[in-house]
């Protein structure tokens, strides 16, 4: 990348004048040309340096005056005119209007032709373009052989950050510092305070996928040029490079060679990504046989620790299932897929910073994750809760948790694993709620399978007429019975929540026990009539 004051410090171009005092010298030049059209603004390419008689405003400086305006806002490099042939001197408002542009105003002399100084200013701008392509062809060998040879996203950006000698970070796609470079601590830009309203940039510049430079300045004044380039820009939610005092890098680094690095850092972070994968599809396969209800599971607890080691699994005396679901919006169907390996690769390193000992693992269903608790937690819907404001804040995103209970043994963890799915699945069409705690359904989960025609028989063998009554004696005593079992067969506390007798409690217990051939506190004879008189309501409701 050329500049005004560079060409102007070449010795081949010491002829060149500066004509005005207060001229910007720091305008890039792209590119040379030649016109003498009163429009001429109209056709050329930003960053162009124009070379003119300006015959067309001979006569003419307002009009010289307003094309100086019109460069200015194209933006263009500057004017190079060529004074003595039909402009002898230029008219102080024409040197005004420019200084107050900061707009450069060059003088050829009348000696040189405009051909012969626009062929070597563009041999100069080739050639230094030329060196400005080899050069980040360099760096893209550079770093490609640096993650050939298995190099971290962190070492690619402090070997970046050491080129260009300024401080970089990294975000992923959750807004979270992935990667800073040497030396660099995030403390400096808290301390300036903005580092939060950059954080909100870069989120607005993730959004758009392209490269952005924004100014930043701090409650003292102090300003900072940030430059943020996205990482992989095809991604919905690409990683973030930010380069800190982006204003000036050093020779011959360029635009070019920063765009090389970074598609290197590009395919550094799919390659991470995996190789997150395939860790991920081995969890698939233990956590698969794990929570098989088919699957003969080895009941000795070491055989299954020895087994998930590579997969942090440790031995305790509590684990518990969590299962969370994504739900993606339907405008982001077409990155539904991005989505879920994303959500994924956020369990994957970010949940056990939430709790120790805590393991995801993918699910069939790609919208799913699981979650491994291997210690108690004394506030998981708190946790579970931080965990959901963090995603739907930084992606928009919602998850919803299904939590099972905790059991003791890892071989048991199937048992919690399928109460976090169905708790999921009950709570689907109750509420909006996020979290879902597993209710127990008591003795009634043993008999589901059982067809209604045993239970209803099993209720009348044991419960006889009291089973399902169909008069008013009947259910009196069907009532009393209930009551007196659940009061633990105490005849006082029966007659005082009925408000009845104790002597009418007592004499119907005795008909009770004549009608089953037992005492109704016999063991055997207790429990079977608990069992048959929830079951004979439940299947009455």
């Amino acid at each position: 990348m050329s500049t005004i004051e560079e060409i102007l410090t070449v010795p081949r171009f010491s002829d060149l004048n500066l004509i005005n005092n207060k001229a910007d010298l720091t305008r890039k030049v792209d590119t040379i040309e030649i016109s003498e059209t009163p429009d001429m603004s109209g056709y050329l390419p930003q960053n162009t340096l124009l070379l003119t008689t300006a015959m067309a405003f001979k006569d003419n400086p307002s009009g010289l005056c307003d094309l100086i305006r019109a460069l200015n806002n194209l933006p263009s490099a500057g004017i190079a005119i060529k004074l003595g042939r039909f402009i002898s001197e230029l008219d102080p408002k024409v040197i005004e209007v420019a200084d107050e542009l900061g707009f450069p105003i060059i003088q050829i002399p009348v000696t040189r032709t405009l051909g012969e100084v626009s062929h070597q200013l563009l041999s100069y701008i080739w050639d230094n373009h030329t060196e400005l392509m080899y050069f980040a062809l360099d760096i893209q060998r550079k770093f490609s052989n640096m993650m050939m040879k298995g190099a971290t996203v962190n070492s690619l950006i402090n070997h970046l950050s050491s080129l260009i000698k300024r401080p970089i970070f990294i975000l992923n796609p959750f807004g979270e510092i992935q990667a800073t470079s040497r030396g660099f601590k995030i403390d400096d830009l808290l301390k300036q305070e903005i580092f939060q309203e950059l954080k909100d940039d870069i989120r607005k510049v993730q959004s758009l996928g392209k490269t952005e430079s924004i100014v930043k300045t701090s409650r003292t004044g102090q300003q900072l040029l940030v430059t943020i380039y996205p990482v992989g820009s095809h991604h919905f939610f690409p990683h973030m490079l930010v380069i800190l005092k982006s204003d000036q890098f050093p020779y011959p680094f360029s635009q070019l060679a920063i765009e090389q690095a970074i598609s290197v850092l590009s395919y550094t972070i799919y390659k991470d990504r995996l190789l997150m994968i395939n860790e991920g599809a081995a969890k698939k396969e233990f956590f698969t046989k794990l929570t098989d209800k088919n699957f003969d599971v080895d009941p000795e607890i070491d055989n299954w620790i020895d087994y998930g080691k590579p997969f942090n699994i440790i031995k305790s005396n509590s684990y518990r299932a969590v299962v969370t679901e994504m739900l993606i919006p339907a405008k982001y169907d077409f990155h539904s897929e991005e989505i879920e390996e994303l959500m994924f690769e956020w369990f994957f390193t970010e949940a056990k910073k939430y709790a120790n000992n805590t393991v995801s693992f993918p699910l069939s269903d790609k919208r799913r994750v699981g979650l491994l608790f291997q210690k108690p937690e004394k506030d998981i819907q708190g946790m579970l809760m931080g965990i959901h404001e963090t995603i739907k804040n930084n992606l928009g995103i919602s998850v919803s948790f299904g939590i099972g209970n905790p059991v003791s043994d890892i071989h048991l963890f199937r048992f919690s694993f399928y109460e976090a799915i169905e708790s999921l699945q009950r709570a689907q069409a109750k509420d909006n709620s996020p979290l879902y705690l597993y209710e127990n359904k008591g003795i009634r989960s043993l008999v589901e399978q059982v067809e209604a025609d045993d239970i209803r028989y099993f209720c009348t063998t044991v419960l006889k007429d009291l089973a399902y009554p169909d008069n008013e004696n009947d259910i009196e005593l069907r009532r009393t019975l209930s009551t007196y079992l659940n009061n633990q067969c105490r005849i006082t506390e029966t007659a005082e929540e009925l408000f009845i007798h104790r002597n009418t409690v007592k004499y119907r217990i005795t008909k009770c026990a004549q009608l089953f051939g037992k005492a109704i506190d016999d063991p055997d004879l207790s429990i079977q009539l608990r069992v048959a008189l929830l079951l004979s309501m439940e299947s009455e409701e």
